[in-house]
């Protein structure tokens, strides 16, 4: 009786945790109902500002949702400055835009990542909204700031 008593509490237990966790899971908004506002506009100024740097030589830019990415490419001597020259490019959008989060990189490859969001979003070849926040957000995270 001692054994089943256990069994029955041990179950209870079970089921209680096992509900409490599906009951958190369902409070996650689902990643469709998620609006994605591309700002094109404020995409081109970032990349004006970004190239009226001393230093840098191309510049690419996506505003998605107040949230502004920016990857500067520099070469030559100028890659020694290559903080300063991120640290400049950081100001003068974040004082152009000081309502939006701002990142700034001059890593190729976050580069190329951003630019081929840009050309997808400029030749209207974006199929799923969404996916394409996702992969912003993912280099925004890995610029680090």
């Amino acid at each position: 009786m001692k054994l089943l008593f256990k069994i029955l509490i041990l179950m209870l237990t079970f089921f209680l945790l096992a509900a409490c966790s599906m009951q958190g899971s369902q409070k996650k908004p689902l990643p469709e109902d998620l609006e994605v506002t591309f700002e094109n506009e404020v995409s081109q100024g970032a990349m004006q500002l970004a190239m009226s740097v001393a230093g840098v030589k191309e510049a690419t830019s996506v505003a998605i949702n107040r949230e502004v990415g920016t990857a500067v490419k520099v070469t030559g001597f100028d890659r020694w400055r290559l903080k300063s020259i991120r640290e400049e490019t950081y100001k003068k959008i974040k004082d152009a835009y000081p309502d939006y989060e701002v990142h700034v990189t001059s890593d190729k490859k976050l580069f190329w990542q951003l630019q081929q969001i840009r050309n997808e979003i400029d030749e209207g070849k974006v199929k799923s909204p969404v996916e394409v926040k996702d992969r912003f957000d993912k280099i925004n995270e890995n610029m680090g700031g």
